[in-house]
């Protein structure tokens, strides 16, 4: 198996934003868990709510945030290799098909929503669980599925193929 699949295909895409080479997602995901957290900060400053015993939430915490910065770190890493865009404003050259992206399509969103989750747990707010939620519904209807119209129109059947092979989040 290749470490990318490329060769876009020259179809004229129909959205606007993939006529430009990019997803045109509506707001750059680390910005969106990042201004959830926030949210999720200032409900719980507002009114305190836990979901987790103090006894093992910090241990869950630590857990899933190591976890969700290894596989951040790897997903980079991959995207590096392959000499593709990171950033969703840029255009990607090519499917990365090897690391974490053998496992998921989306191992950068699946990292920023373990941390956002573990910090819920280290924190103990239900708040920031609540936000995480919302965080990860918004990423999948404002950003994985645009992504995901784009890959299909600049790379064709070998972005479909992959997607047949690999699930979404796990």
């Amino acid at each position: 198996m290749n470490d990318q699949l490329s060769n876009p295909q020259e179809s004229t895409p129909s959205a606007t934003a993939v006529s430009r080479g990019t997803a045109g997602v509506l707001m750059p995901p680390p910005l969106l868990y990042l201004g959830s957290i926030l949210i999720g900060i200032g409900l719980e400053a507002q009114w305190p709510a836990r979901w987790i015993p103090s006894s093992i939430g910090p241990w869950v915490g630590i857990v899933l945030c190591v976890l969700g910065a290894g596989l951040f770190v790897w997903a980079v890493g991959s995207l590096r290799a392959a000499h593709t865009a990171i950033a969703t404003s840029r255009a990607s050259s090519c499917v990365v098909v090897t690391g974490p992206y053998r496992m998921t399509r989306n191992p950068m969103y699946l990292a920023f929503t373990m941390i956002h989750i573990g910090l819920a747990a280290l924190t103990g707010s239900a708040w920031l669980l609540v936000t995480a939620l919302v965080a990860f519904l918004v990423v999948n209807v404002g950003v994985i599925l645009r992504e995901e119209r784009y890959l299909e129109s600049r790379f064709g059947e070998a972005y479909v193929k992959y997607k047949q092979r690999v699930d979404r989040w796990l």
